[in-house]
């Protein structure tokens, strides 16, 4: 099996940036709520309970992570936004290094919390939808 060199060129250059990366650097998520209702997270970094954090409208919780070569480069939070007619719930992969790598300005990841789910943000929009559960 071939693969253009177009996607060869590609993954170079994602190797080249992921092994150029030591045990020092660290990426930062920064999850801000912007719905009117309470937020409760639980979020695990690298492998780690970094624990339960609530969020009100314009809050801002920010989530960091060392990265590691051959460790759990990823941030993954249970999130339940309170609504007066039920709950929303989700488990989302805010952050892996294979994937968000190049979409992370100076190492920080912004991330929304909005009422259709969470949204990566790239240049003030919505780049990359989780969608609730």
């Amino acid at each position: 099996m071939s693969f253009p060199v177009s996607h060869m060129f590609i993954l170079s250059l994602l190797f080249i940036t992921i092994s150029s990366l030591s045990s020092t650097d660290n990426f930062q998520v920064s999850l801000t709520n912007t719905t009117p209702h309470l937020l409760d997270t639980n979020c695990i970094s690298g492998g780690k309970n970094v624990g339960s954090h609530s969020m009100r409208f314009n809050d801002v919780y920010n989530i960091k992570i060392a990265i590691f070569p051959k460790g759990d480069n990823t941030i993954v939070c249970d999130i339940t936004m309170h609504i007066p007619n039920g709950n929303k719930q989700g488990k989302f992969k805010l952050f892996d290094l294979m994937r968000d790598v190049g979409k992370c300005q100076s190492n920080i990841c912004q991330l929304s919390v909005q009422d259709d789910g969470v949204c990566f943000m790239l240049d003030d929009h919505c780049e990359l939808h989780f969608d609730w559960s």
